[in-house]
């Protein structure tokens, strides 16, 4: 408990005192602590991290503060936290549903943050670096010293569960791998690093992730045609080769690594043995979507309509396995946030769910579309992983924490993308100058106005 509760401390007091080039980066750390409550807690640290420090950011970055134009994002997930604490009124447990209500609050701030830490200079290509280092530090001393801290013992994390560690760096590889601005010698030494954390923490979701990122940046990069077609043909014979050596191949991957669940994964998939510890909670999870789906064919209409409540979608899993449910909040409880969307919040949540999400991706492809720099680059090849992930893990109910804060920093950033009415002069973005064309002084003026 010691050593994650000093480095909260420490962080914090470089997030609230230190100059602005420094606290960004603390930041970013300050989620690999998480300090997991009871059942019924409000865990007071998560939430002055999550809630008390972004605002307190906010006026600190005052400053940068106002935008060119309002996107319909954050207007819908304004919205749907208004929804969801309407909600409250029908639901079994109240002090959890307000409890998400304030995740969702913060993490709207924490995305104003960014965005304006973003327009401050603040968060560039380069705070990834001091970013990936450290959070792999205090995954090494996590691993070395409080190795059962979240209770995943085989698998490497920093002081919070192990797949929010993974979604976390997985943002950090995509911010290293597409964003402007890093040599192409750091860019290589920052994405190995951070991709071989991805495989020792284990999660086959964000390896899959990592991979599809890598996909789709070397698709809309700008290589010649003649470069991906080379390359597609490569990818082409390296399956091939794997097919035809996959016996021998399977042994030695099941002798080296045999605790990995991404090395249990692949080899349980292999065999075709679905009923595999490899394959992890997916039976767990096959069996909750079941009785979900099952109880929402027998909603009736107001349910249907306007949900069972907010936070009562851990009816379900606590319906399913009782001892599960005297442990976990029920905001963790269903691990699918479509479906928990529909589920807690109706057909009308599920219009305001899907709408944020639509309005994020359109962003995504407009700022990549309109920006010849690429700063929503990152966010665009991060999106579709989330988009999956959110089928089996929990994004809502975490303000600050490492699950949506990777996400929340791709978004800051690639407001960059929208904010100035001429892009095609090339930015300025070594040191810690705000990441606009210094060159172009009318620019500078109007985006400061």
């Amino acid at each position: 408990m010691l050593i994650p509760l000093t480095l909260y401390i420490v962080l914090t007091c470089v997030v609230l005192f230190a100059p602005l080039r420094w606290a960004i980066p603390a930041y970013l750390l300050l989620t690999c602590t998480d300090f997991q409550g009871t059942r019924d807690s409000i865990g007071l640290l998560n939430a002055f991290r999550g809630f008390v420090v972004p605002i307190y950011l906010m006026w600190r970055l005052r400053e940068y503060a106002g935008h060119r134009t309002i996107i319909l994002a954050p207007v819908f997930w304004a919205l749907l936290i208004v929804y969801a604490g309407m909600a409250c009124f029908w639901s079994y447990f109240p002090v959890s549903a307000l409890k998400l209500v304030g995740h969702m609050t913060g993490t709207l701030i924490i995305a104003f943050v960014f965005a304006r830490a973003a327009k401050g200079g603040y968060l560039n290509a380069r705070v990834v670096i001091p970013v990936a280092v450290g959070s792999i530090l205090i995954a090494f001393a996590q691993f070395l010293y409080l190795h059962d801290w979240t209770y995943e013992g085989s698998r490497f994390s920093a002081f919070t569960p192990a797949q929010a560690f993974a979604s976390f760096i997985t943002a950090l590889y995509c911010m290293a791998l597409s964003a402007p601005g890093l040599a192409k010698r750091t860019r290589i030494w920052v994405c190995s690093a951070l991709l071989l954390t991805i495989v020792f923490n284990g999660s086959r979701i964000w390896f899959f992730g990592v991979v599809l990122a890598t996909l789709i940046a070397f698709a809309i990069s700008r290589a010649r045609t003649g470069t991906k077609i080379f390359a597609v043909a490569f990818c082409i014979l390296a399956v091939c080769f794997l097919v035809i050596v996959r016996a021998p191949l399977a042994q030695m991957i099941r002798d080296v690594a045999p605790s990995n669940r991404i090395v249990a994964a692949a080899l349980a998939a292999y065999e075709g043995d679905y009923q595999s510890e490899g394959l992890g909670t997916l039976r767990f999870r096959r069996i909750v979507y079941e009785t979900a789906i099952e109880q929402l064919k027998h909603s009736t209409f107001t349910e249907f309509v306007f949900g069972r409540g907010t936070s009562n979608g851990s009816l379900v899993t606590g319906s399913l396995f009782r001892g599960y449910a005297g442990m976990i909040d029920p905001n963790r409880m269903l691990h699918d946030e479509w479906l928990r969307s529909f589920y807690e919040w109706g057909l009308v949540g599920l219009f305001l769910w899907c709408s944020f999400w639509i309005s994020i991706v359109a962003y995504a492809v407009k700022g990549v579309r309109n920006d010849n720099v690429g700063y929503a680059k990152p966010l665009l090849v991060y999106l579709p992983t989330l988009l999956i992930a959110m089928a089996g893990e929990n994004f809502i109910a975490g303000a600050g924490n490492a699950m949506s804060l990777g996400f929340l920093m791709l978004v800051g950033y690639a407001t960059l993308a929208h904010r100035y009415p001429a892009r095609k002069i090339e930015p300025v973005l070594n040191g810690t100058a705000p990441a606009f064309p210094l060159n172009a002084p009318d620019l500078v003026a109007d985006v400061r106005r």
